[in-house]
């Protein structure tokens, strides 16, 4: 039986190869946000050592999943430094600790940073998780009409599309391999960011000083 994550409904997919170029954009775009909305939901469901929040009395650093204009996911650190307190022995230890933060990164991500980011990290998988979700999509609906085929799919998405076809898994079971590996993978790079910032004797005491605080009970 179908997952109803991924069929068409009561659609006729007869219609779909009748129906004009526009509608079938239309279609595709339809498909392409509700897999999304999907994807999202099931992955945020798993992110909670992924995404995480650091409170420092020199900066706030938080850890977020992200998608580059190439559809492939990162995991980014993002890092906003606090005002400068006007006192300079305060504002250089502030200094001094930014700098034994951004070594930590330097450590782990090596020169994946930029502007933006402290530091992220690339999926090791270098797909764009569109492509993933449109194979799925045709696999759940056992969509081998080839014409159909060539407008839900572009070559990239084919070799994808072929690769989940040649394996002995249903559609359900894929997609849940997919969402274990990027959680595994990013998940692996989060907690190891996480156990350096603690193992470092001054970040763990400025945390932890920070969080005495009674107002950062209620954040």
């Amino acid at each position: 039986m179908k997952d109803v994550v991924w069929v068409v409904g009561d659609l006729d997919l007869r219609e779909i190869k009748s129906m004009t170029t526009q509608e079938k954009i239309k279609f595709r775009n339809s498909w392409d946000n509700h897999l999304e909305k999907r994807f999202w939901k099931k992955l945020n469901k798993r992110n909670e050592n992924i995404e995480l929040i650091y409170l420092f009395d020199f900066c706030s650093l938080k850890s977020e999943i992200r998608v580059d204009e190439n559809g492939i996911l990162h995991l980014c650190f993002l890092f906003e430094e606090r005002t400068k307190s006007g006192d300079r022995q305060i504002d250089n230890e502030r200094s001094t600790n930014i700098e034994i933060l951004k070594n930590i990164f330097f450590k782990i991500l090596e020169n994946n940073r930029n502007e933006k980011y402290i530091g992220f990290y690339r999926f090791s998988k270098a797909e764009n998780y569109k492509d993933v979700l449109r194979a799925l999509f045709i696999i759940g609906n056992e969509l081998d009409d080839s014409e159909l085929q060539n407008f839900m799919l572009d070559d990239k998405t084919k070799i994808i599309y072929e690769k989940f076809k040649n394996s002995n898994f249903n559609v359900d079971e894929i997609f849940d391999f997919y969402i274990n590996e990027i959680v595994q993978e990013f998940e692996g790079i989060a907690v190891k960011v996480k156990n350096e910032i603690f193992e470092n004797q001054i970040l763990k005491e400025n945390s932890e000083k920070l969080l005495r605080f009674p107002f950062l009970k209620y954040i």
